[in-house]
């Protein structure tokens, strides 16, 4: 899968960016997540994006941080949310 990125540019998707930035977004407002929390939010988001677009398809970093946030309050983890968008 590639994103294009805000700039344009494109880049393979790494599930790994995706998880360190919830992580970094989560620990911003004091809370820290498990390794498997993490992994389960953030395949959820590869999971949604791959059946919209496919294994080869390309997504844009904004559709990854819609689904995110989508992911994120359907697994009850909304308290991260302003602080993955940078609203804090």
């Amino acid at each position: 899968m590639k994103v294009v990125k805000k700039d344009h540019r494109e880049e393979s998707f790494q599930l790994e960016k995706l998880e360190r930035s919830i992580e970094n977004s989560a620990r911003d407002i004091k809370l820290e997540l498990n390794k498997s929390d993490l992994k389960l939010i953030s395949r959820s988001v590869l999971k949604k994006i791959t059946m919209i677009h496919g294994a080869d398809g390309k997504t844009s970093s904004y559709e990854i941080i819609g689904v995110t946030v989508n992911v994120l309050k359907e697994d009850k983890f909304d308290i991260i949310i302003p602080s993955y968008l940078n609203l804090i």
